[in-house]
């Protein structure tokens, strides 16, 4: 099983989790509001202004500057004389002097700018109407972080009611795994960009009626398969071959049922990194566990075409659940890994192999 968190560290994500339901609607809604605030002033009538005065402020905020530019301009609208001091709908107060500056030399004293104003009330009026892609900042991130949200409170859920879906109940285990892969660990397992793990962060936390977005919901599928496999997934002996490599050997039986057997051996590449040092000697015993897949090969001959082993350790960080797994294995099953890995051809490679192995081991060995 996973760690279990603290009692602290539970309550502070239920904290985090409910200011995040209740602030990202509110943040969006305020950004998307300014968006269309400023398209709606782009068409508007315009009139030519003069800048009266512009001045950057810089205001001390703590460990760096906030700068504020303050304009002055005015403009006549059908003989009537206006000033005004709006940029734009919202305010013009950044924390990068490079854009403040930028103002700065947009609207020196004197110049002649456009000026859109309102034509119900021309006292209205603003220098920087129109899209702006920075109001996007503020209208779709905080949804995610709303999805964020709502996935931890619907796992919660998941976890009181008992999660019991499951991808696949065609078939069952003699040997279920009844283990809980941890999930940064398995972010590390899957690897790849930052990009990519922290899409696999997200996707781990969507509930499962989203398992069909693009990118993230093939990364919840796999989340989901992942977690069935060590729960309802058949545990099956490995042995560490070639440390150099990461070459695991796994022994297992593709036969559909007693009284037909088959035994392989399949040899696979792990990430060594993700085992504590211990674990990285050849010769070293884990439990795997495994998933079944049917070819039109295995079922012409009726039995499984394939199998999918991850080693236990990989997944889960307590070292004790990994110890208790392998110690539900039998002595007959380490003795038929033992035998299937000494018919392994050389040099080693990774893949499937058939082996011999004597029909009282085989057929006693889960």
């Amino acid at each position: 099983m996973a760690e279990e968190r603290s009692p602290l560290v539970r309550g502070t994500c239920h904290v985090v989790a409910a200011l995040m339901l209740v602030c990202a609607p509110l943040v969006s809604f305020w950004g998307g509001a300014s968006l269309w605030r400023s398209m709606a002033a782009a068409s508007w009538p315009q009139a030519t202004a003069t800048i009266l005065h512009f001045e950057l402020n810089v205001r001390s905020e703590g460990t760096h500057n906030s700068y504020e530019a303050l304009v002055r301009y005015g403009y006549e609208v059908g003989g009537t004389h206006y000033e005004n001091t709006a940029f734009r709908p919202t305010d013009a107060a950044t924390q990068y002097e490079s854009l403040a500056r930028r103002l700065a030399e947009r609207f020196p004293p004197g110049e002649k700018v456009p000026v859109w104003y309102n034509p119900a009330d021309p006292s209205q009026a603003y220098l920087l109407v129109g899209f702006r892609p920075l109001y996007l900042l503020y209208v779709l991130p905080p949804w995610l972080f709303f999805v964020i949200a709502l996935a931890w409170f619907v796992s919660l859920r998941r976890k009181r009611s008992g999660d019991k879906k499951t991808l696949d109940n065609r078939s069952y285990a003699a040997l279920p795994g009844r283990l809980e892969p941890d999930r940064r660990r398995y972010v590390r397992y899957r690897g790849g960009s930052w990009l990519n793990r922290m899409a696999i962060r997200i996707a781990c936390l969507l509930p499962w009626w989203l398992r069909f977005l693009p990118v993230l919901g093939r990364h919840r599928r796999h989340w989901q398969w992942t977690r069935e496999v060590f729960r309802f997934g058949c545990l099956v002996p490995a042995i560490l071959l070639d440390a150099q490599r990461g070459l695991v050997a796994v022994f297992s039986d593709l036969s559909f049922s007693t009284g037909l057997q088959f035994p392989v051996i399949k040899v696979v590449r792990i990430p060594l990194a993700l085992l504590p040092p211990a674990c990285r000697v050849a010769g070293t015993m884990f439990a795997a566990v495994s998933a079944y897949a049917q070819t039109p090969a295995g079922n012409a001959a009726g039995r499984w075409g394939d199998f999918t082993p991850v080693v236990v350790n990989l997944l889960v960080p307590r070292r004790l659940s990994c110890e208790d797994a392998k110690a539900r294995l039998k002595p007959l099953a380490w003795e038929a890994l033992r035998l299937g890995v000494a018919q392994l051809p050389k040099p080693l490679a990774e893949g499937l192999y058939a082996v011999e192995i004597p029909e009282e081991i085989s057929e006693n060995a889960y």
